[in-house]
């Protein structure tokens, strides 16, 4: 069973955990380790780690609004992948928000990718574990992202609510049909 804690500076994994989301993200999709820790002592945001046993696993990072939660980040060390434990840490997050929509984003599948064949490999992964591809993408940086969700159908206005309410209303979001942006 896996052990979550809440990701604090002063924890003894705290440069590990660091570590895995700078070697895990590239940089313009990763906000500055010390916004991520500021913004995390809000109650509706959550950055934790996983545990087994005594060995730190991997990391998430995200919020939760009355009706939806929003996962921005999740992280699993290298050396454990393919081990099962990213699987562990969604059923684990789906049981922590029941009754609440889980949301996230991933890369769209654009054939011309370079890293195509892991981001179908993600997709199936998410899709095996009961998530599902919306029709909806959010612009970020320039770069699209589909929009996943454990329903069958988004609630557009809770995933625009979410991602405003993690920035403190600053940022807001393109959000387009995958039809408009044509892949």
């Amino acid at each position: 069973m896996l052990e979550v804690r809440n990701v604090k500076r002063s924890m003894p994994d705290y440069d590990k955990v660091v570590e895995l989301l700078l070697e895990s993200f590239p940089e313009e999709e990763l906000f500055p380790i010390w916004l991520l820790r500021l913004m995390a002592l809000r109650k509706c945001v959550e950055f934790l780690a996983f545990y087994d046993g005594d060995e730190f696993i991997g990391a998430t990072y995200g919020m939760r609004t009355d009706r939806l939660s929003f996962g921005l980040f999740l992280a699993v060390r290298p050396e454990k992948r393919s081990g099962g434990y990213g699987t562990r840490i969604l059923d684990l997050l789906k049981k922590r928000y029941t009754g609440k929509e889980f949301a996230f984003n991933i890369e769209v599948i654009d054939e011309n990718a370079d890293n195509i064949e892991q981001r179908k490999k993600r997709l199936k992964l998410y899709e095996r574990l009961g998530f599902h591809l919306t029709d909806y993408v959010v612009i970020d940086s320039g770069e699209p992202y589909s929009i996943m969700t454990d329903r069958e159908t988004l609630n557009i206005e809770e995933y625009k609510k979410a991602v405003s309410k993690l920035s403190f209303g600053l940022y807001r979001p393109k959000i387009l049909k995958l039809k408009d942006i044509g892949l």
